[in-house]
């Protein structure tokens, strides 16, 4: 009778935990895709960012080949409008640039939290 009721004991133990200990794994498994997801936005986000720092240099470049024809002239007005805007573009890539930079850093963390959700 004993190890009836332990046994009983035992298999409604089992029963009771069971259903908790999947749901916990159902939702570890959930927040570790919630977490992907989200490194997976933040990395398109740095490729964003890159895209759009790349572009400022190009202007960039393209203002500073237009400063350069205007030295040439000796239209230091016009030249330097150009040597203006050219630093703008150049400050501007240096911001998406660490944007860029800061989101791979969130990525990096969302990918670490995945990981820490798998292994719970």
């Amino acid at each position: 009778m004993k190890t009836l009721l332990t046994t009983i004991s035992v298999v409604l133990t089992i029963a009771t935990l069971t259903p908790i200990a999947v749901h916990a794994d159902e939702y570890n498994t959930r927040q570790a895709r919630s977490y992907i997801r989200d490194a997976e936005y933040q990395m398109r986000q740095a490729e964003n960012y890159r895209r759009d720092a790349n572009s400022y240099r190009r202007t960039a470049e393209s203002y500073r080949r237009q400063m350069d024809s205007y030295i040439k002239r000796n239209d230091t007005r016009n030249a330097e409008t150009y040597r203006r805007r050219m630093q703008n573009d150049l400050d501007r890539a240096a911001d998406y640039d660490r944007k860029a930079v800061q989101a791979d850093s969130r990525a990096a963390d969302y990918l670490n939290d995945a990981a820490r959700a798998l292994r719970r």
